[in-house]
């Protein structure tokens, strides 16, 4: 390469279908070697992304090389800064990139970029196409070590401020992964936490509720330093009982109904309380008249608790719940029943069948007396096979049309026994 003049200059420069270049190839096939040494001799090839915007060092962050990642972002002999470029695709960066973890040297790769000059910390704070930073991504995807990295540097309050397109905080994304601690520690660094609402007007009890974060939400409950939360309204005036109540999650319902600050009886801008809102989750659902649906045990949740029933939810439930749940009911029944005439007309053919082989039977004065004509013909051996198999099958079917049609049964199991033979 170095005596090779313009021509191997031009070499390494080409690029492929794809706008990719030899170094960029190299680190897709992780050639440690060959990066080492292009990034020696042709260090501006770091700087030349493929079409889709992919540099050099996002690949070798997303593939979790660490090794390539130093080769890339290292100084040159004479201590120029590396000039690679960060860009990934759909706005993403290499720090973004690093935060997958998939090896286990997530935070390892990181540190690395940030310890890149002068590029590398400014890093933190460039979001992608869905406005997410790398502790956006860390949260979601990372262990705690690569969260406490991020929120070490000296812009991490400001980091822990920046929301997505959406509107979700780093902390709303730690509510919905469950990250108990990634949330202390974000607390921490913004006291105000209680006031971080998304697009929806919603803290992060909102979410952790929505997504049933059992564990987290349980440990806020127990907590006095998110008391604040627990009665806080989005922006449709639901708080996080009516939302627990709505999903249907009968466990988060008890854990906020056994915090003596939760006031079950605020309305939303509907004017449905949380037991309200069971209610009109419960009607339309085909479970509503079986007691151990999800929905019916967050109902029974709020009634025992002596939650308020507005007029609204109380007329809806009188006018409602009856027809609800006889429709519900013909309809798996009706299912079934079609089913299992289908299934028992397929095992009376077969039966019969058995007994009016093709060809008939050998006579009593020869030979084999009894047996099939064509006992010894490939077809025939396929219809007996084909016959034994219809016969086996419908039965079964039939069977589980018979059990699907059983009113006692969960509706969900009523489901998938009435669904099994169509398979």
């Amino acid at each position: 390469m170095r005596a090779g003049g313009e021509d191997a200059a031009a070499a390494l420069r080409a690029r492929n279908c794809l706008g990719a270049t030899a170094l960029y190839e190299a680190v897709r096939y992780r050639h440690v070697g060959v990066v080492d040494l292009l990034m020696s001799e042709a260090p501006e090839l770091s700087a030349l992304p493929t079409e889709d915007g992919s540099s050099p060092l996002y690949l070798a962050a997303a593939i979790q090389s660490l090794e390539m990642v130093k080769a890339i972002v290292r100084p040159s002999l004479d201590g120029t800064t590396s000039p690679a470029s960060y860009s990934g695709p759909e706005g993403r960066t290499a720090l973004h990139a690093a935060t997958f973890n998939t090896r286990g040297i997530s935070r390892e790769i990181a540190q690395e970029i940030l310890n890149w000059e002068p590029e590398g910390p400014a890093l933190l704070t460039k979001v992608d196409s869905s406005g997410r930073t790398p502790l956006h991504l860390a949260i979601r995807h990372s262990s705690d070590s690569v969260i406490d990295l991020f929120l070490n540097v000296p812009t991490s309050e400001e980091l822990a401020r920046m929301s997505d397109n959406h509107g979700s905080f780093p902390v709303h994304v730690a509510a919905i992964a469950g990250r108990t601690a990634a949330i202390d520690k974000l607390a921490q660094k913004c006291p105000d936490f209680y006031e971080m609402v998304d697009a929806q007007g919603r803290n992060l009890l909102h979410c952790a509720v929505q997504h049933n974060q059992y564990t987290l939400v349980r440990y806020i409950c127990q907590n006095d330093t998110f008391s604040m939360l627990l009665n806080a309204v989005d922006y449709y005036g639901n708080t996080p009982l009516h939302l627990a109540a709505k999903y249907g999650f009968p466990g988060i319902v008890s854990l906020l109904l056994q915090t003596m600050t939760v006031k079950s009886c605020i309305a939303n801008k509907d004017g449905l309380t949380a037991q309200d809102l069971a209610i009109h989750e419960l009607l339309p659902r085909r479970e509503a008249y079986y007691i151990l649906s999800q929905q019916y045990l967050t109902l029974s949740c709020l009634r025992d608790s002596g939650a308020i029933v507005t007029l609204d939810g109380l007329y809806n439930y009188l006018a409602n719940v009856k027809p609800e749940m006889e429709e519900a009911s013909n309809e798996e029944d009706n299912l079934s029943k079609t089913g299992t005439i289908g299934s028992v007309l397929i095992a009376t053919v077969a039966f019969a069948a058995a007994f009016t082989v093709p060809g008939g039977f050998v006579a009593d004065d020869h030979p084999s007396a009894g047996a099939a004509v064509m006992a010894r013909r490939f077809a025939f051996r396929a219809f007996a096979v084909s016959d034994t198999l219809a016969l086996v099958c419908s039965a079964t079917a039939t069977c589980f049309f018979i059990y699907a049609g059983t009113g006692e049964v969960a509706p969900d199991k009523r489901r998938r026994y009435s669904l099994l033979p169509r398979l």
